[in-house]
């Protein structure tokens, strides 16, 4: 536009400075043989009115700024024809018309991108004006119910000759009370059990746990991860990814402002054993095979034939900070027949953090408790286990994740990475496994 500029003023200046000297340098006396002599007093006021006789004729001098000029001047005022001048004015012509066309074929441009960044900041409007919409029904809703809540502690929403709650509402009220009181009940049982007691119910006769100065804690949360293994958490938890038989939920949680969504994923794959799973996981010789977010991982003490001491250093994704994870590492047999008759054989691996002093780096420390729960079942589930090959092994996992990645990383990235990750992590271990094993003895 700048260029177009230029370029039409410099054509009108070209053309002004023409038409100025032209003006300056035309003489009266041909004005008077254009239009004729003057007629005394009547054409005074009226130079170039043409006098009836035109016989006789008088061209008075014409007086400019240079002095009077004469009819031999004109010779001399030929010089400012365009011609003379370097003026090609068809040329000028031409190149007025496709600086305009140019103009207004980038005007025209300009227009349509206008247009466009309007229709983008329109939709924009738009959705920000339903999300506002939403929120605020959301918000009406919110208030609405708060208050029928707080009527509902009334009198006249109790049961009674007078009451005001309708058949369905009186039913709904019942039903959610003894729900509430069920649950209570369960977890009033939960803490009356002995934890000796539940701790000896898993406990494989034939492979017991070795004793060691963790072993306290290794059984609390053995029974832990067992019970959020079972427990039924589809219908309060998010469904975040499904693939094949793999299902993976979460719950929102929040810890100091540091996202720490719980996770459970369950799964199924044949051909492989709950113990080929489970050691494999708890195995740190090859767990450097199949994690690839690994960068370091060190086994800083051995209590036990089956629970270790690890130190890992995660490898660091910018913009992130590094962070590296201390913890105990336990593998354990479980006898789960109770729970489902049809088990052969049921394995699980806990990790959960803990303090060493060898455990010594600058990174950002993580805090874990993961579980990874496996069960054996055959298919036919008649088949008599001596006999059976690996076409007729289905292992079922239940692996359950609670994570705090520490530091300060936004919810929304976390989520994201978790809602990808846990799913790649089980799906690709899975694979490892089976092709580890695949040509392998069964291992029950």
């Amino acid at each position: 536009m700048e260029t177009f500029r230029d370029i039409l003023c410099r054509q009108i200046d070209t053309m002004q400075n023409f038409f100025d000297t032209c003006a300056e340098a035309i003489p009266r006396n041909l004005l008077e043989e254009a239009y004729g002599d003057y007629s005394g007093d009547d054409d005074e006021n009226d130079p170039v009115t043409p006098r009836a006789n035109h016989h006789h004729h008088h061209y008075p001098p014409v007086h400019t700024e240079n002095g009077p000029t004469t009819p031999k001047d004109k010779a001399d005022k030929s010089s400012f024809a365009p011609q003379y001048m370097g003026i090609d004015f068809r040329g000028e012509a031409v190149t007025f018309k496709a600086t305009t066309q140019g103009v207004l074929t980038t005007l025209s441009h300009c227009i349509d991108l206008m247009k466009q960044r309007e229709e983008q900041w329109q939709k924009r409007l738009d959705k920000e004006q339903d999300r506002r919409k939403r929120a605020v029904e959301a918000y009406k809703l919110v208030v609405q119910e708060r208050k029928i809540q707080a009527r509902i502690g009334g009198p006249d929403y109790e049961e009674g000759p007078h009451s005001i709650m309708k058949e369905e509402e009186f039913f709904d009220a019942i039903e959610a009370a003894l729900d509430i009181h069920d649950e209570q009940d369960s977890e009033r049982n939960t803490v009356r059990d002995n934890p000796d007691t539940l701790y000896a119910r898993t406990i494989c006769a034939d492979t017991p746990p070795a004793e060691h100065k963790l072993s306290q804690q290794c059984n609390e949360k053995v029974e832990e991860n067992i019970k959020y293994a079972f427990s039924k958490i589809e219908s309060t938890w998010d469904l975040i990814h499904v693939e094949g038989e793999m299902k993976v939920y979460k719950s929102e949680q929040e810890i100091d402002g540091v996202v720490c969504d719980p996770l459970k994923a369950t799964h199924t794959i044949r051909n492989v054993t709950s113990q080929e799973m489970c050691f494999t996981f708890w195995d740190v010789n090859v767990r450097m095979e199949w994690d690839t977010t690994l960068d370091i991982t060190n086994t800083l003490e051995v209590l036990s034939q089956d629970t270790v001491i690890s130190h890992q250093l995660m490898k660091r994704v910018w913009p992130a900070t590094q962070r590296d994870t201390c913890f105990v590492s336990h593998l354990r047999k479980l006898d789960l027949s109770i729970q489902n008759t049809q088990d052969v054989g049921s394995w699980l691996v806990i990790n959960f953090s803990t303090e060493h002093p060898k455990a010594t780096s600058k990174c950002i420390r993580a805090k874990v408790n993961v579980s990874m729960l496996c069960q054996t079942f055959l298919d036919p589930p008649d088949i008599p286990i001596e006999k059976a090959t690996r076409e007729n092994l289905v292992c079922k996992i239940f692996y359950v994740a609670h994570a705090n990645p520490g530091g300060w990383v936004p919810g929304s990235v976390l989520r994201t990475v978790y809602k990808r990750e846990y799913p790649k992590f089980l799906r690709k271990f899975s694979t490892y496994v089976h092709e580890k094993c695949k040509d392998k003895p069964i291992k029950w």
